[in-house]
């Protein structure tokens, strides 16, 4: 008695659905029967493609999930969540560009420019530094080695 009365609301309610969505729905139950007559024995076996494609059909039709018989609606949901997992996993990969640089590298390189802006050679020149710092006006200027001797500091004694 309730199937009838559902089929019959059902009836009473087709003209007012849009005429895209009733084809969409038309779609759906022919491509169902066709993966129904495509099994062989037991369980349906669906494609890369039948999966795409209900889908593609429940993005643009979320109301479909009524018509899915073959298919739990909560499976189409769940194929959908990872196909969406899938894309923005892809969308942002890392696309290449400037290799990552060691951490012992990038300390170095730290340090040398640290040692670079504080310790400059115009110091001894009586100019002032980046780093503001009050200048030795007397005195002899003495060199010592820093970084191995890649760079030298300069101090007036």
């Amino acid at each position: 008695m309730i199937g009838l009365f559902c089929f019959v609301l059902a009836v009473l309610a087709s003209p007012f659905k849009s005429k895209l969505r009733l084809e969409a729905e038309n779609a759906l139950l022919r491509h169902q029967l066709i993966v129904l007559r495509r099994r062989l024995y037991g369980r349906v076996r669906l494609t890369k493609q039948d999966r795409w494609f209900f889908v593609q059909m429940y993005r643009w039709f979320p109301s479909i999930l009524q018509v899915l018989t073959i298919i739990r609606p909560e499976t189409l949901v769940r194929w959908h969540r990872v196909g969406l997992r899938c894309y923005w996993r892809w969308k942002s990969r890392p696309l290449g560009g400037r290799p990552q640089i060691d951490t012992e590298l990038r300390a170095l390189i730290r340090r040398m420019s640290g040692d670079y802006n504080e310790m400059r050679t115009h110091l001894a020149l009586d100019k002032d530094a980046p780093v503001s710092r009050p200048v030795e006006r007397n005195g002899v200027v003495r060199s010592r080695a820093i970084l191995g001797g890649l760079h030298h500091h300069y101090a007036r004694t």
